[in-house]
């Protein structure tokens, strides 16, 4: 399992303080395949290494989908990862789901104004006309009573102070939206 993952059996006797941010992150992902998982969880597995590494482990990733048939649960903050690795996304805001399509209709057709922050704050993308004056700080340790977004979102109406369902705007993109823009 250490060389399908690109490191060296002899590698078992070294110490973890002897390994690489990336390294390290191979030697989970070999530990978490020699179960013969069905599904792999990746939560926030690139956060921390440099881009050039990013790449390398994404890739590793994406050969070990294929060659053992897996499928994998990516979760992470950055969108310009998951819009790569991803087939579909799933955007959560406060624990509740706000947007969800394919990789590719979500990168062009975003819905949700959190989903659209997000990808406006994405430093490649970003407007300096980005207004963020309009939100408004909020006690998060209060329970949700309506849409989770409202204290910080540019739409919002008295209607968004109940909790959206959500609606499918088009074949497979969802949102939970009053004011899908």
């Amino acid at each position: 399992m250490m060389r399908t993952v690109g490191l060296s059996p002899d590698d078992l006797d070294r110490r973890p303080a002897d390994f690489s941010g990336g390294q390290r992150q191979r030697i989970s992902i070999a530990r978490a395949l020699i179960m013969k998982p069905e599904l792999l969880i990746c939560d926030e597995v690139v956060s921390a290494l440099d881009v050039s590494i990013q790449s390398q482990i994404l890739n590793l990733l994406l050969e070990l989908k294929e060659k053992f048939n897996l499928t994998m649960l990516f979760i992470a903050h950055d969108l310009t990862v998951t819009t790569y690795f991803c087939d579909r996304i799933g955007v959560m805001y406060r624990g509740r789901l706000a947007e969800e399509a394919s990789a590719v209709e979500l990168a062009q057709k975003r819905i949700h104004p959190y989903t659209q922050l997000l990808y406006d704050s994405i430093p490649s993308r970003m407007d300096e006309e980005l207004n963020l004056e309009a939100y408004e700080p909020f006690d998060a340790t209060k329970p949700l009573t309506g849409c989770p977004f409202y204290h910080r979102c540019p739409r919002r109406s008295g209607k968004c102070l109940h909790l959206p369902p959500m609606e499918e705007l088009s074949p497979g993109h969802w949102t939970a939206c009053f004011h899908p823009g």
